[in-house]
């Protein structure tokens, strides 16, 4: 009878590997349960056991959301830590890997209320603004209006001073008319005494 040829052959070296790897995963598990964390399920109150046996009196308690974190587990047990410092065994029906439902509902109901805050801030600081912008339109609007009027006024003043038709008396005119007003003055005045020369026979006065 002829030999297998494949009987006698040595396993090839990447056998062992997935062995290895399976062995690295036992040994980490552990490890791995350190990071695990679970709450306690709705509206309970749960012993907190020296040892992971029932008939032991707890030491302490803990509440319905409490965020535990899982040191072991054995036999239907977890040893915990509470955020306080507290070890110890509860059982394992008792927890939860999510938030509990009413826990859940309290954040987002918070949540809510403190957009709802913001919001409300926000909507204030909006018409504030609005406000504001209106009340610095307006402003802008009278000062561009009166600075129309007074342009206007400017113009209007420029046209007067360069017609020489128009309302205002040169000053040159006024002393003018001074001069013919003094002129006429002067020659009535000799004109008066002419006639009173004559009137008297020639005398002069």
């Amino acid at each position: 009878m002829s030999r297998n040829r494949f009987s006698h052959r040595r396993p090839h070296r990447g056998a062992a590997f997935p062995r290895g790897l399976l062995l690295a995963g036992l040994l980490l598990l552990p490890f791995l349960a350190l990071a695990e964390t679970m709450y306690i399920s709705d509206n309970l109150r749960v012993g907190v056991r020296p040892e992971p046996d029932s008939r032991q009196p707890p030491v302490n308690v803990v509440t319905t959301g409490q965020r535990l974190e899982v040191l072991e587990r054995r036999d239907g047990f977890l040893r915990i830590r509470t955020a306080e410092g507290v070890e110890g065994w509860i059982k394992e029906v008792y927890a939860v890997a999510e938030q509990p439902a009413a826990q859940r509902l309290r954040a987002l109901e918070k949540t809510h209320a403190e957009v709802v805050a913001e919001k409300e801030k926000l909507d204030a600081a909006l018409r504030d603004a609005v406000a504001t912008n209106d009340a610095y339109a307006a402003e802008i609007k009278r000062l561009k209006e009166e600075n129309l009027e007074l342009h206007l006024q400017v113009v209007k003043a420029r046209e007067i001073d360069a017609d020489p038709r128009g309302d205002t008396v040169s000053p040159l005119l006024y002393a003018g008319i001074g001069l013919a007003f003094v002129g006429l003055f002067g020659l009535g005045m000799l004109w008066q005494r002419y006639r009173m020369s004559r009137r008297f026979g020639g005398h002069r006065f």
